[in-house]
């Protein structure tokens, strides 16, 4: 195939927010190029969304993604907009990715991560942590953006140890709820008392 039928990659002309070692932001970089290995670090961030049942909304990550393709995450994952908060940010993505409007949305924690995709891909990101709602009335409504997300799947958290061992799962997830459990069980168990 030559360079002109080569589809443009996923990302190729967004930008996202690079920040110093200390969190300032220094301006915008263009995505691709943040996730070309060795990467510069830039803000993210990843929400999990729960259901009445205190159960965790997952979404398997769409085979066109660039990195990790298949596997499983968070209800999503996205990049904040210069100057956009993390609660401004996750509700947007939920919004454009599943076609729903989250509630009660709490940023509790963030990460920092390095994961190594292949040769020429991965993340070095400081993933902020967010916690959130979908209620009833929202359920039915839920319509996955195929570009984004292949499956969903709710999954009680009392199981989640067995859903993680048997799934291929994002690695910056483990990180999150080891974050989660260890630091935030308070306001993880105000969304799910099952998950303490």
């Amino acid at each position: 195939m030559s360079t002109a039928q080569q589809p443009i990659p996923q990302g190729s002309h967004e930008t996202v927010v690079i920040i110093d070692d200390n969190g300032r932001e220094l301006g915008l970089a263009n995505k691709l190029e943040c996730h070309r290995r060795p990467g510069r670090l830039h803000r993210a961030l990843t929400c999990l969304l729960f259901d009445e049942l205190g159960r965790i909304l997952f979404a398997r990550r769409s085979p066109s993604k660039l990195t990790w393709p298949g596997y499983w995450d968070a209800t999503v994952a996205t990049h904040q907009a210069q100057s956009e908060t993390d609660e401004a940010a996750a509700s947007r993505r939920v919004q454009q990715e599943l076609g729903v409007e989250p509630i009660d949305l709490v940023r509790v924690a963030a990460i920092r991560y390095y994961a190594v995709y292949s040769d020429r891909w991965c993340e070095r990101e400081v993933c902020a942590v967010l916690l959130g709602r979908l209620p009833e009335s929202q359920m039915s409504r839920l319509t996955p953006t195929p570009d984004e997300i292949d499956h969903l799947a709710w999954v009680p958290a009392g199981h989640l140890a067995e859903f993680i061992a048997a799934k291929p799962v994002a690695p910056w997830f483990h990180l999150v709820w080891e974050v989660l459990l260890r630091d935030h069980r308070a306001k993880l168990a105000a969304y799910s008392p099952e998950s303490t």
